[in-house]
């Protein structure tokens, strides 16, 4: 925990450094684009993940951590990702009608596809493990690559964010009941704007953290 705090705090500086850095090339080279003076927020926003990923790197913390011996994550990591959930499905909710089904519709799709990659194998076990990292990775690069001036109200980007927050589900770190909150928050979403109806836990009962 110690270690993965230290990795978040380096992250968080080296965001600072990059805002700074990259404000003085603004002020220097592009202080008259009105671009960089109406989308300081957007910048900071971009910036923010490359801190905190560079802090990780840096550090060789992993911040997703696939435990052995059934030690569940920390507390601090599971809030994080809990909140984080929290934010998008409120913004989700915020969206149009349109918008709302059709984001709830395709990530009802993506879990689909993503769940029937593991269906029938043995779980938990190095296969499944390795398959679901490969997901996480996927979704973390779909997400990033989703990211506008829009942020949060970016209908694509919170498509991205709700299946990267399943995929932490079915992936097998988190403890029972923070897997549960996290799917109770998303299957919601999508059964109150599809026609489709979860009735079930889409993640493997073994595949979780007691």
């Amino acid at each position: 925990m110690i270690k993965w705090f230290k990795a978040f705090v380096l992250g968080i500086i080296f965001w600072y450094i990059l805002t700074v850095i990259l404000g003085s090339i603004v002020g220097l080279l592009f202080k008259d684009l009105i671009f960089f003076k109406s989308n300081s927020n957007l910048m900071n926003f971009i910036l923010f993940p490359v801190g905190i990923l560079l802090g990780f790197k840096i550090s060789k913390t992993s911040f997703f951590i696939f435990q052995k011996n059934n030690i569940p994550i920390t507390k601090l990591q599971s809030e994080l990702i809990i909140n984080e959930l929290k934010i998008v499905i409120e913004n989700a909710n915020q969206l149009d009608k349109k918008d709302r089904e059709r984001v709830a519709n395709n990530v009802m799709n993506q879990i689909a596809k993503y769940v029937s990659e593991i269906e029938g194998l043995t779980k938990p076990s190095k296969e499944v493990d390795e398959i679901c990292k490969k997901q996480l990775r996927e979704a973390m690069r779909k997400r990033q690559n989703a990211i506008t001036e829009l942020e949060y109200k970016n209908p694509d980007w919170i498509q991205a964010s709700l299946i990267e927050s399943f995929l932490q589900c079915n992936s097998g770190f988190l403890e029972k009941k923070n897997n549960k909150i996290m799917m109770d928050l998303i299957s919601g979403f999508i059964r109150e704007n599809t026609k489709i109806i979860p009735t079930k836990n889409l993640t493997h009962p073994s595949h979780s953290r007691k």
